[in-house]
């Protein structure tokens, strides 16, 4: 559970949206379009698999499976894209430990508060970290989404509902 005087000890982040010029619009690049306008979206088996070698791929390891999708990744020409919103992270005003670039807390999220009844494994483990000198952070479901809500722009809420 977090309090409102722990807010210095947390970093923010802060949007800045920045408008189309107007009569301006602009499509979003996307390298699937191109190529598919460029009938050379990796179709066969050869080409497939040399661009999922769990070795790693690229265009010197299959330009001869994949001509076309080489071509394309390496030499076409991609339309600058509008960047729409600037999201910017600002770190904490203060550090508990100013010694420490990461300061020793362990944050976590639960659909439910965590009791030694119902989770006794957790419980403990929960026991441990204080007792070894880590500041310990609670947060159910319902009090993250908040915190989220209240502290930063709508997409970290968003990009936490799709967890």
């Amino acid at each position: 559970h977090y309090k409102e005087e722990d807010l210095p000890f947390i970093s923010t982040i802060t949007e800045v949206v920045h408008e189309l010029p107007e009569g301006e619009t602009r499509a979003t690049p996307n390298f699937f379009e191109i190529l598919l306008q460029n009938d050379c979206l990796p179709s066969d088996k050869q080409c497939s698999d040399c661009l999922r070698d769990k070795k790693g791929a690229n265009c010197q390891k299959c330009a001869s499976a994949c001509p076309c999708y080489c071509k394309t990744l390496c030499h076409v020409e991609v339309e600058e894209k509008f960047i729409r919103k600037s999201l910017t992270v600002r770190p904490p005003l203060y550090a508990r430990d100013p010694s420490r670039l990461i300061p020793r807390i362990v944050h976590q999220t639960w659909f439910e508060d965590v009791t030694p009844e119902k989770y006794p494994n957790m419980s403990r483990l929960i026991e441990s970290f204080k007792q070894s000198g880590w500041d310990y952070k609670f947060y159910t479901d319902e009090e993250s989404i908040k915190f989220l809500s209240t502290h930063f722009p709508p997409e970290v809420r968003e990009a936490y509902d799709t967890l």
